[in-house]
């Protein structure tokens, strides 16, 4: 069930913790919040984290570039709560960049990150911090699920920790706790690129340490409003996602804890999505265009794709349902793809 807290948008009546956990032992955690036209929103979000059971954190909320009053609100908030809260305000930089900006101002011993239009369950950090401090790790990756604006329940998505693959089955970056010192130390970044900058970020994560567990837990709600600035993506603009890819290989120049296959199938999955989500709002040439530059792509540095080796029946960990569709893209049964590409446009 959602933890839906009373009183979640009323800053009022939020409680102070901010002498609670302040000394001893508790880590510091910075959460990052690029802010972009939120106005609407971002009161909701900001009091989701302040009220969190976890008192020993920062919060680190870049203005990036807002038009509307969210430089407003967030600067009331920190004067309001200015031992939790850090305000900065920048030219448009893009989510990619701003967050990376972040993680160099970030002061506490983990990150974490939240959209500005999203929610926290109040025991989200509490619960992230528990997980990572209890076996000494580098990241920690959970759940999590998709709400209305009134708070019902669209989907959950659990993962779990049972297989290699089930760390690359969600991408974000808002269901993850990572130690800041493993990030800053291997140079782990965003891309800065409009499409696929959290791509870019956790593969990247994953390659460089095997100190990673998912955890079966949901903490995070991913709220669907019709007109949320930050969550709409600009389906009408064919973006490129060989750039997206780029940006991948020049963070990963060595495949370390990463396997050739895992990377493959990633980036296969990444440019197929891309692909299918794009269909019904571009031009058909345009897309056709793109569509052959991936498939090239494919074709000349991914041998999972170039050998006929998408598996249907893995990577075990993957979604049934994601598993049928890749495969059947694949090309393997080339009539079948255009059907599913026809029937898509009209979707």
């Amino acid at each position: 069930m959602m933890d839906q807290s009373s009183n979640v948008d009323n800053a009022d009546k939020i409680i102070d913790r901010t002498s609670r956990g302040m000394t001893g032992e508790k880590p510091l955690v910075s959460v990052i919040m690029p802010v972009y036209n939120g106005e609407k929103y971002l009161k909701r979000c900001l009091n989701s984290i302040l009220r969190q059971t976890y008192g020993r954190l920062e919060i680190l909320c870049l203005d990036d570039g807002s038009s509307d009053r969210s430089p407003e609100i967030l600067d009331g908030y920190q004067k309001r709560f200015p031992d939790k809260i850090r305000v900065f305000h920048q030219e448009n930089m893009g989510t990619g960049r701003t967050r990376n900006r972040a993680m160099t101002l970030a002061e506490g011993t983990y990150l974490m990150f939240a959209d500005n239009d999203d929610i926290y369950d109040r025991d989200y950090v509490r619960t992230m911090v528990s997980y990572i401090k209890e076996e000494d790790l580098d990241m920690v990756i959970a759940g999590y699920r998709m709400v209305s604006d009134k708070g019902r329940i669209l989907a959950e998505c659990p993962i779990r920790n049972q297989f290699s693959w089930d760390k690359f089955r969600l991408l974000t970056a808002w269901i993850k706790i990572l130690r800041r010192d493993y990030v800053l130390d291997h140079q782990i970044s965003f891309g800065e690129i409009p499409l696929g900058e959290d791509i870019v970020f956790s593969i990247s994560a994953c390659n460089y340490t095997d100190r990673i567990r998912c955890v079966d837990y949901i903490g995070y709600n991913w709220v669907q409003y019709q007109d949320s600035v930050f969550h709409s993506v600009q389906k009408k603009k064919m973006l490129d996602g060989l750039e997206t890819i780029g940006q991948l290989e020049k963070a990963n120049p060595v495949l370390v804890h990463v396997s050739r296959d895992e990377y493959d199938y990633s980036t296969y999955k990444f440019l197929m999505w891309h692909l299918l989500y794009t269909r019904k709002n571009v031009n058909r040439e345009d897309w056709e265009r793109q569509e052959k530059r991936y498939k090239d792509w494919l074709q000349a540095n991914n041998a999972m794709y170039r050998e006929g080796r998408i598996p249907l029946f893995g990577p075990r960990g993957e979604k049934m349902s994601y598993r049928l569709l890749l495969w059947l893209l694949s090309g393997r049964l080339p009539g079948v793809y255009r059907l599913l590409m026809g029937l898509l446009r009209h979707l």
